[in-house]
């Protein structure tokens, strides 16, 4: 579930405290539960939102969004590997429509041939990719190489497309036996951020369109998400929380593979989208996915995943789930099918003390009932 797990020294930053929204009557009891495990936490800032039948049942704002600004309804975060459900909806929406299928080979849909050189018989699904059984492989120090972090920071130079041809076409620059798995395609689940990027070039190849504005026109706008980017370059910086690691707020980045982590919006925007997803495919009246749809991708296989999605055991039962980790953010998105409702977590600091991260979130889904 995370984009890439990456360990940082312990947090030491006393935080100014944002006053918490409160969504409705949950009450000061509500806001100080939050604070006090937030605080736990020892991350700089925090944003939380509970959200059911498309009502905000609660939203808390904590903290520091950088040196001089507190976290607000406002703020934008790095969604980290939770950006990974929205590069999916895009796909499963092309799927309905008859553009994709999403058991044939993806080979089908690509400018470029990818196989595994070890199978290159056995062709790679656009499920397989879904599902993290492709075999591409995130080879991590190259991966973490291209961290613009390294380079200056801010969005990464290079067009998508191109650097997925050169990391997974044979004649590539940076192709590699390494960039595969020697499992065959579609019979190891390996977590692979790759994999979701080259997704988002099937879109771009079917639709003829860039992903941005793919998102844009059938994603974001229609779910009033206008303050919601793959790309800093379409954001106000000053509204983006910086990410806290290594002891200090540091500078914006981005990779070549945003797709599978790059997303920046607020808690109120991704209430939009969780709702949606937590309500069939429709939100305010306006569909984006058929039912049908959702719920065969909301569907655990034996491995535990569905189409995208994982899934989080707590006192409530089994619920569809993905969180995201990468350097200076820590997220995650939770939907319950069966009463509508969302819950979201994002901060700026990265993942520490697992047992407040899920007391919180087990607060928001008691919220919701």
């Amino acid at each position: 579930m995370n984009h890439y797990k990456y360990l940082l020294p312990a947090l030491l930053l006393i935080c100014q405290i944002a006053a918490p929204v409160s969504g409705d009557n949950s009450g000061s009891g509500t806001d100080q539960f939050m604070e006090d495990h937030w605080r736990e936490l020892d991350v700089p800032g925090m944003a939380v939102l509970a959200v059911k039948d498309e009502k905000t049942i609660y939203e808390g704002y904590f903290g520091k969004m950088n040196e001089d600004r507190s976290v607000c309804e406002d703020t934008l975060f790095m969604l980290a590997s939770v950006s990974k459900t929205i590069t999916a909806t895009a796909v499963l929406q092309l799927v309905e429509k008859g553009i994709i299928n999403i058991n044939e080979d993806i080979n089908r849909y690509l400018p470029f041939e990818v196989r595994n050189p070890r199978y290159p018989q056995v062709p790679i699904t656009v499920k397989m990719l879904l599902q993290h059984t492709s075999g591409i492989h995130d080879r991590k120090l190259f991966y973490i190489s291209k961290y613009t972090l390294f380079s200056g920071g801010g969005d990464y130079p290079g067009d998508l497309s191109e650097f997925m041809t050169q990391y997974l076409s044979e004649k590539g620059e940076y192709y590699s036996s390494g960039n595969f798995s020697k499992y065959q395609p579609g019979s190891e689940y390996q977590y692979s951020n790759f994999a979701i990027a080259l997704l988002a070039v099937i879109v771009e190849n079917c639709t003829g369109k860039s992903f941005e504005q793919y998102c844009r026109d059938n994603i974001f706008s229609p779910l009033g998400m206008e303050k919601t980017s793959w790309f800093l370059a379409n954001l106000d910086e000053q509204a983006v929380a910086s990410p806290w690691f290594f002891g200090k707020f540091r500078g914006h980045y981005g990779y070549p593979d945003y797709p599978s982590g790059q997303i920046r919006t607020s808690a109120r925007q991704l209430a939009a989208f969780g709702s949606m997803w937590s309500n069939g495919g429709l939100w305010k009246g306006t569909r984006l996915l058929d039912s049908d749809t959702v719920a065969s991708a909301l569907t655990e296989d034996p491995e535990g995943i569905g189409l995208i999605w994982h899934f989080t055991s707590d006192e409530l039962g089994h619920l569809p789930s993905h969180g995201g980790d990468d350097l200076g953010v820590a997220t995650k998105l939770i939907i319950d099918p069966s009463n509508h409702s969302a819950v979201i977590f994002l901060t700026n600091g990265g993942w520490k003390k697992s047992e407040a991260y899920m007391a919180i979130w087990q607060k928001l889904l008691d919220l919701t009932h």
